[in-house]
This record gives structure tokens, C-alpha cells and sequence, in this order.
């Protein structure tokens, strides 16, 4: 399948969980990536300051919050040891 063409990829460490809503696994969350700090949006269940995630989505302009990373799909990364 697929993807569109304006989906992007997105990979960093969750510096701050901004918003959680534990009954559907919608977050908001302050991502710390190579290029630099991002907020980053969507069904994210759980997720924990610390944690690496590598999520796929595409860049929106939210009209109160500003730029912001809408995922459609989250991979956590496995703790490097």
C-alpha cells in the first residue's frame, strides 16, 4: 500500500507528555529529535518521558497550538542497553 505523499517520518525521545486521554490513547507530546525540539499528536498509548519513538504521519498547522506533527502510526524503539 501506498503512502501518501506528503507522509513524513519522525524520529526522537519523549521529552514531555503535554496531554494524555488514557480511554482512547490520544496524546500531545514534546518530541526531542536531531533537528530539534517538536510537539508531536495522535493516538500515542502510554507513552512515557524517555522513550524513543519512530512515528509516521505528516507536519500540520493547528490554528491555536501552531506546528505541530500528526502521527497515523508509532513504533517504540527498543531501550538501548
Amino acid at each position: 500500500m501506498d503512502q501518501p505523499k506528503d507522509s513524513a517520518k519522525l524520529c526522537g525521545t519523549v521529552s514531555a507528555l503535554i496531554f494524555e486521554n488514557e480511554e482512547n490513547g490520544y496524546a500531545v507530546l514534546r518530541l526531542n529529535t536531531r533537528e530539534g525540539a517538536c510537539v508531536a499528536v495522535g493516538c500515542i498509548p502510554a507513552p512515557a518521558p524517555g522513550e524513543r519513538l519512530s512515528l509516521r504521519g505528516h507536519w500540520v498547522l493547528h490554528p491555536v497550538y501552531g506546528e505541530q506533527f500528526e502521527a497515523d502510526a508509532v513504533t517504540r524503539a527498543m531501550p538501548r542497553g
